[in-house]
Formats: C-alpha cells, structure tokens, sequence
C-alpha cells in the first residue's frame, strides 16, 4: 500500500471521495457474503471452522468478523461463492445463517435487515413453463431473483422448480401466483418456502416472533386505570318490565 500526501486535504476538514478513488475496493469485496447468525452468536473462530467443515469443497474462504454481529466472507471466485449460496441454508448448532451479498451501502443494523435470500419452490409446474423467462415472471411476484438451483436449469427434476429469491419477509408473501397462459387459460401455481426466518412485528428484528421479544412490552393497564375505565362505560337502559297480571276473579 504506496500513501500519499494530499495538498488538497490539507486546508479544509472535508474530503472529496469519487468512485475511481475506491474501485480497486470494490473490485477486491465483489465476491464476498456478509452473515450473521440467528440465535447465539458464536465467535471468530467458531465461524471459520464453521466455514472449513462444511464449505471444504471449494477454496476456503478468508472470514473475519465484520461489525456489530456481522462477520465477512471473502471467497476467490463468483462461482465459489454461489455454491455456498445455492447450497443453503447453513446452521451452526442452532443458529441459523443468514447470507447476504456486500455492496457498498450494506446496513449493519439487523433491525433494518427485512430482505433476505430463501429458496422458492413452484411444486407440478408445468413443463412449457420452465423458460428462465416464465421462472423470472413468478419469481419476481416474491422478489429478486437471483438463480435456479442445478435440477431446475437441466430440467432434471420435473416435480418442482426451485428458484434462491431475495425476499422481504417482513410482509406476508403469497402462498400462491395466479397465471394466464394461451393453453389453460387462468390457473393459480402453488408456491412453497423452503425456510423463513422469524420475524418479529414488535420490535422488527429477524430471528424471533412477537411473543418471545425481549424489546417489545405490551401495554399493561394497571387494575385502578380499568375501574376507572368501566365507570366511564354508560350503563345501558334496562328492558322494560312488563306489567303484572291481575287476578280479577
């Protein structure tokens, strides 16, 4: 690494940074997963033993804790680092990983993470629609594509095709596709998820629900608020009785 003196950083307390400064960076990352792991969080070394027994069939890759939870995984190729991700979803004792391509915005914080790689499978589809084209139309109803596993591109296994989408899971996601075709007119396309993470609606983190969450407190109002509160409530008007009899014998 040859540094530099920069005249023009000297006089002012702010810099100019331009893409064609850090492209050599973004070159060297551009094959690298970030994870964080879903449950109990295990240490460096864990992780990369973690990385050698169950990716040692490819080049092992260079894994270094990133930040707050993060840990980084640097491989040598695209095609290494796709395997890992079509080979998923990985788990370490309990903990699951969640893998995400690095780009240079990448948000550390698990609390704004929503959007996650899960595999998609369309189960009994028909044969004339496993065009990448068709396969990219029902997949993008979910999310963002990214690749068909080995059996779904050959065509070698016809009972399901199975698609790694990029997915928002903090929504619901549809459980079926409505689609319209010149040979069967409308049909619905089940669709079945391999695996989602939990995901909490109080305090939106990934990796546990509602009732588990330690953040996230539900309002308890306290025994003299309610008394108060029912004496506010209007009685309603009783019925009116009806008349007693009179014996007139």
């Amino acid at each position: 690494m040859s540094l530099f003196f920069d005249e023009h950083s000297k006089n002012s307390s702010e810099i100019d940074v331009d893409l064609e400064d850090f492209q050599g960076e973004l070159e060297y990352w551009k094959f690298t997963l970030i994870g964080n792991f879903l449950g109990s969080k295990p240490n460096l070394k864990q992780v990369q033993d973690f990385a050698q027994k169950c990716w040692h069939h490819i080049a092992s890759p260079m894994v270094q804790y990133y930040k707050k939870g993060w840990f980084s995984f640097r491989f040598t190729c695209l095609e290494d680092m796709n395997a890992v991700l079509r080979e998923g979803p990985w788990k370490l004792n309990t903990s699951s990983l969640i893998l995400k391509q690095w780009y240079p915005n990448f948000s550390m914080e698990m609390d704004r993470v929503s959007t996650v790689p899960i595999w998609v499978l369309f189960p009994d589809l028909e044969p004339f629609l496993w065009s990448e084209i068709v396969l990219s139309k029902m997949a993008s109803k979910i999310g963002k594509p990214l690749f068909a596993d080995l059996n779904t591109t050959c065509k070698t296994k016809l009972s399901f095709a199975r698609i790694f989408v990029e997915a928002d899971v903090s929504g619901s996601l549809p459980d079926h596709i409505v689609i319209n075709t010149p040979y069967h007119g409308q049909s619905s396309q089940r669709v079945i998820y391999e695996w989602l993470p939990f995901h909490c609606s109080g305090c939106g983190k990934l990796g546990h629900q509602i009732r588990s969450c330690k953040w996230h407190k539900p309002k308890v109002v306290e025994p003299k608020k309610i008394y108060k509160l029912l004496r506010l409530v209007p009685t309603p008007p009783s019925a009116p009785q009806p008349e007693a009899e009179h014996d007139l014998g």
